[in-house]
Parts: structure tokens; C-alpha cells; sequence
């Protein structure tokens, strides 16, 4: 009797544990990869996100956003067997968007027309730096860490710009308030090296450009089936750096010469 009991209980736990076996084992269907993804990233951060897009390269990627706000796109990775994250960019995303609004309403002084997306270019991720809450991450700390661990700090701010709102009367007005506002937001974050793109757009161009970034994150994009780089390439473009030094520039030609003001009206006179 005893043994038939035994029987019985073993026979109960192996048929409980062949579903979580076999997850584990990499067999999931994707709706219980995109559950289990949503439960990781709950877990993390006490909210509730949804996944936009998944797919398996031998690691698990994916696309999500919290549902409090869907415009707010970001890469997150799991291994196969989805017992843990990766890494994820959710906290990065926070402060480009923070940079973002802050840089809208400064732009407001330069162009009428235009929308801003930003990102860090450091390909470390916030799963190392979890002693952070959320409400503490700003671009302060996240420079900070990605110096004390030696890490590229430099972000890239992309301005897509109406070209048939701009005041071409206004160069000269407009390199000085372009220099302003980056040094401005540039000290907030204690100096990190910042890329500028002036994309100066049609309204096809605009609105490819908006339709790309409100589906991607610029994070890995450009390894990855999305058109976020291919609607950008083609768009007449001025190309600025900022280095932590105190040394500003631009791109002509793909040489790196000194950013003033008669370079940059030249430029702008050539697109």
C-alpha cells in the first residue's frame, strides 16, 4: 500500500514537471516566451510592460514598453531559457526621454518644426547597475556609472527638422542657440561627449522618420531587421560632436574640421 502511494506521488510530480522541463529546455511556445519576458521585466521593476516584438537568435530580443506609456520603446535580451534578464535598456530609455523633453522645449527657440530621439551609445546595460531605483536614475548617475566602469558615456542626439519651416535668414542665430543648448544640457551630465544630428527633412522624410522610431528602439537596430538607419541615410544632414574637453566640431565630407560659425553656415548653405 505504501509503495503504490509512493507510485502515485512520484507519478504526480513528474507529469507537474514536464511543462516547466521542458521550458526550460528552450521549448516554449512565443506567447509564453512574451508572458515570461513580461513577468522578468515585472519582477524588475514593479510595473507592467507589454512586448511589442519578439524573435529567437539563440538568445531571446525583443521590443517592449510599459504600458503606462507605449511610445516609450526599448530592447530587452534573455538567454534561451528565459530564467533571468540579460540585460535591458528601460532605464536608459527614462533619461532619453527626460534629455528629449528637455531638449524640446529649448529647441522651441530654434525651429518650429521638428522632433528629437536620443540614446547612449554605451553597449553596457542597466542590468548592472540594479542599485539604482528608478526614480534616482538621471543623466547624472547613468554617466557616472558608465565612468567609474570605464564606459563609453557619449550620447547621440538626433533632430529631425522641417526644412520648409526653417528661417534661412537665421543661420548665425541658429549655430549660437544650437551651442548654447548643447553645452547647457552637456553640463547637467557632468561633461559626457555628445553627437549631434541636424536631419533637415521633407514631410515624407519627417514622417518616415517618426513612423521608424515610434516602432524601434535606435538600440541594436541597426544589426537587426528594422528601417530605423535606412529612413535616416538619405536625409541631408549636419553632423556635430561636443567632446568632454570642451572641443566642438563637424563632419564635412567625413573629415572632422572645428566647429564656428562661418563652417556651420557653409554647411547648412550646402544641403
Amino acid at each position: 500500500m505504501r509503495n503504490k502511494l509512493l507510485i502515485r506521488i512520484f507519478i504526480v510530480i513528474l507529469i507537474t514537471s514536464i511543462p516547466v522541463l521542458s521550458m526550460g529546455c528552450g521549448n516554449m511556445s512565443k506567447g509564453q516566451r512574451e508572458k515570461r519576458l513580461k513577468e522578468l521585466l515585472r519582477e524588475k521593476y514593479g510595473e507592467e510592460f507589454e512586448v511589442r516584438e519578439l524573435y529567437d537568435t539563440g538568445a531571446i530580443h525583443a521590443w517592449c514598453y510599459p504600458i503606462k506609456n507605449q511610445n516609450m520603446i526599448f530592447m530587452a535580451d534573455t538567454k534561451e531559457e528565459m530564467d533571468g534578464l540579460i540585460s535591458d535598456y528601460y532605464l536608459q530609455k527614462i533619461v532619453c526621454n527626460q534629455i528629449d523633453t528637455e531638449l524640446t522645449e529649448e529647441f522651441q527657440q530654434v525651429y518650429k518644426s521638428f522632433f528629437i530621439s536620443s540614446y547612449f551609445s554605451s553597449r553596457r546595460t542597466d542590468n548592472y547597475f540594479t542599485y539604482y531605483k528608478k526614480s534616482e536614475i538621471s543623466i547624472q548617475t547613468l554617466v557616472h556609472y558608465f565612468r567609474i566602469e570605464k564606459l563609453d558615456d557619449s550620447i547621440t542626439i538626433n533632430i529631425f527638422i522641417d526644412r520648409e519651416a526653417v528661417d534661412n535668414s537665421l543661420m548665425t542665430f541658429e549655430y549660437e542657440k544650437i551651442v548654447d543648448i548643447i553645452r547647457k544640457e552637456q553640463g547637467i551630465g557632468d561633461n559626457p561627449t555628445v553627437f549631434v544630428y541636424l536631419y533637415f527633412c521633407d514631410d515624407v522624410e519627417m514622417q518616415s522618420a517618426k513612423e521608424a522610431i515610434g516602432k524601434y528602439d535606435w538600440r541594436d537596430s541597426e544589426n537587426s531587421e528594422t528601417d530605423i538607419y535606412d529612413v535616416r541615410k538619405n536625409i541631408p544632414r549636419i553632423e556635430l560632436l561636443f567632446d568632454e574637453n570642451g572641443g566642438q566640431y563637424m563632419f564635412i565630407d567625413d573629415e572632422k574640421v572645428e566647429l564656428n560659425v562661418s563652417n556651420y553656415i557653409k554647411q547648412r548653405e550646402d544641403l
